[in-house]
């Protein structure tokens, strides 16, 4: 059965009430500007529960990209979509106009499709949870299928892996605007890459907790962002099929990114099997890497390359490093900048 929700604005459920929505319905938003969609208020919930035979439909009154609003989820309750097609979801190009906005909330998603929007797939901010997210399709966004504003955990991102695509999409990438890091995170490989400091107000990276990266996954850096382990741990593992990376977003860039900063913290770090390149944005002479006292770090397997400026720069005295097969190229002010030297000295490769 077909569902015409006729009204300008969005359908509201609220007062703890249970919007279920069964296999097979498609619900269509009948409206003139655009604003037509569906509000999830604290306490109430939302369940979409189609099968792989008999999906859920929500569109618009028109065939075109979005022409209709989005589904706006602030309930922390067990808010599950299933098996459901959001067609030319998201009328305004901003990403917090996405085809699922996600303030403070809890979502499940499953076997879903969403595409055509004039903004992003799906926004989280806040204290949003993910419940479960697995085998859905985002395509068509004028802007990142996936945007993160200000999550108050990066939590969030354990939750994608390769079973969704993300991948035909004008800005294929996951993006996380101002992250904080207020737990222990670990990343996997997705079908598109992660892009950390993007948008306006953005804030550098800082380790307060463990932040493993898992093999194959690509890490684009914004202009002049940084990754700062301090009370965390970096933990890297790549393989030699499947490298880790960190770099700038490729298309039409000129800028680079600041640098991963090993500052009186981080003990017990690892770095394998790992590409990190085009940093080293900072007027004193940054390296891509930079290491300071009370830092324990191990290097395995890893590319230093394409700095602005050097590829290393140990600040201070006091470190322990353990390395093997790290390689140097194209750092026009040199490999190892080593201020623990006395004098200065500009090495080749670690001391």
């Amino acid at each position: 059965m077909d569902y015409i929700y006729p009204g300008n604005g969005l359908l509201v459920v609220e007062n703890n009430a249970t919007l279920t929505i069964e296999p097979g319905v498609t619900i269509q938003f009948s409206h003139s500007n655009l604003s037509g969609g569906i509000e999830i208020k604290a306490g109430a919930t939302i369940k979409a529960i189609g099968t792989a035979t008999n999906r859920i439909r929500f569109i618009g009154a028109n065939n075109v990209k979005g022409s209709w609003a989005r589904v706006n989820i602030i309930s922390n309750t067990d808010n599950q979509f299933a098996y459901c097609d959001f067609v030319n979801v998201g009328s305004n190009a901003r990403v917090d106009y996405s085809g699922i906005t996600v303030y403070t909330g809890r979502v499940g998603l499953s076997h879903c499709k969403l595409s055509g929007g004039k903004g992003g797939g799906l926004y989280t901010s806040g204290n949003t949870q993910i419940s479960v997210f697995d085998n859905n399709v985002f395509e068509n966004f004028d802007l990142p299928p996936v945007n993160t504003v200000q999550e108050k955990s990066l939590k969030v991102l354990e939750k994608f892996d390769m079973t969704s695509d993300f991948t035909k999409n004008a800005l294929p990438y996951i993006s996380i605007s101002k992250p904080d890091m207020n737990e222990q995170v670990t990343l996997s490989q997705t079908t598109v890459p992660y892009y950390f400091g993007t948008g306006s107000g953005s804030k550098d990276l800082d380790l307060n907790h463990n932040l493993t990266i898992n093999a194959g996954v690509t890490i684009y850096l914004g202009d002049g962002q940084s990754i700062i382990a301090k009370t965390g741990k970096l933990i890297v593992k790549g393989t030699a099929d499947k490298k880790v990376k960190f770099t700038r977003y490729p298309v039409g860039s000129d800028y680079f990114w600041k640098y991963i900063n090993f500052t009186n913290g981080g003990q017990g770090s690892e770095i394998e099997h790992c590409i990190i390149e085009y940093g080293g944005e900072n007027v004193t002479g940054s390296g891509i890497l930079t290491i300071n006292r009370n830092t324990n770090l191990t290097l395995k397997n890893v590319e230093i390359k394409g700095s602005k400026t050097y590829g290393v720069r140990i600040l201070n005295c006091g470190y322990i490093l353990n390395h093997s097969n790290v390689t140097f190229s194209d750092n026009p002010s040199g490999n190892v900048y080593d201020e623990c030297a006395s004098p200065s000295q500009v090495r080749t490769h670690f001391p």
